[in-house]
């Protein structure tokens, strides 16, 4: 579930939020190391993980990053760069709320949005953010005659 301020059809604007939750589960961090590549045993191997700080398996920590991309999605956003600090474990069953809010705007129209990520306990997780470009106006023109997005 996603909650924005602003919208593709107004553009956004310095102020604009997201708040956008999931929980991860097994089946994701299954279907992320296929897709990635990444098959670490801190994500895979239960008996591993058991003997590590964190004492099972964890999250992908891009696969938590990227519910940014989410976020930029309902807002048709092109990204031209992602950073996040890591800062706690995500476990398989944990929900994370990540909050974002677009900071900036410069002279080119490229936009700065700062997020936050959260899990059920209210621990900070990851921070970090994203930039890029929102839809231009002859874009969202053309964003007017396709369907509704689901959110």
């Amino acid at each position: 579930m996603i909650q924005t301020t602003g919208s593709i059809m107004e553009g956004l604007k310095v102020g604009d939020r997201a708040v956008y939750s999931r929980t991860f589960t097994e089946a994701d961090v299954a279907l992320f190391g296929a897709l990635s590549g990444d098959l670490n045993p801190y994500h895979f191997d239960a008996a591993f993980a058991g003997h590590t700080r964190f004492g099972r398996p964890i999250v992908h920590g891009l696969l938590v990053g990227a519910m940014a991309t989410h976020v930029g999605g309902q807002w048709a956003f092109l990204a031209t760069s992602l950073q996040v600090d890591f800062l706690g474990p995500v476990y398989p069953g944990d929900t994370v709320t990540l909050e974002a809010v677009v900071e900036s705007a410069d002279e080119r129209g490229r936009f700065t949005v700062r997020g936050r990520w959260v899990n059920q306990a209210g621990a900070e997780v990851a921070r970090g953010g994203f930039s890029g470009y929102p839809p231009r106006a002859q874009e969202r023109a053309w964003l007017a005659h396709l369907p509704a997005r689901p959110a």
